[in-house]
């Protein structure tokens, strides 16, 4: 893979180099924006929290790319090979695990539940358990949103 900087403008406004790059890539794919921010920090000596990739176009059979990126004086970017890992870290969580989870947390409540009351009747303490699962649900459901 070639990278040649085909413009390069420093914005001392916004306190950053804009640049257009040209990447050749035979025989590969449309380099993905990761390994462009990986590999231009590289080339420019700049920290990959700092490059920041704007877009990546390949016309349709080229092999070359259009880009366009920033790289910031002051202002830090997300270092996009990290960001990999915590999205893959996410969907981890996101199967069917939390589902056991919360119903595994729900039987642990009910156990302690039981034990504490041990004069009221079953269907109490399984009342208890689905408000106890709702509520996880309803934490659980809010921090999806948040996310």
């Amino acid at each position: 893979m070639k990278i040649e900087v085909k413009e390069e403008k420093q914005n001392r406004f916004l306190k950053r180099k804009e640049l257009e790059v040209i990447i050749e890539h035979p025989e590969e794919a449309t380099p993905s924006m990761v390994s462009v921010q990986q590999l231009l920090a590289k080339q420019l000596g700049s920290a990959a929290d700092k490059t920041e990739i704007k877009e990546v176009h390949t016309a349709p059979g080229s092999t070359k790319s259009k880009c366009l990126v920033f790289v910031w004086d002051e202002k830090t970017v997300k270092d996009l090979s990290k960001k990999e890992v915590k999205e893959e870290a996410s969907e981890a969580a996101s199967t069917e695990q939390p589902s056991k989870a919360t119903e595994q947390e729900a039987e642990v409540v009910a156990e302690q539940v039981a034990e504490d009351v041990k004069e009221e009747p079953k269907e109490k303490v399984e009342e208890q358990i689905e408000e106890v699962v709702e509520e996880t649900e309803k934490e659980k459901d809010k921090e999806e949103k948040s996310e």
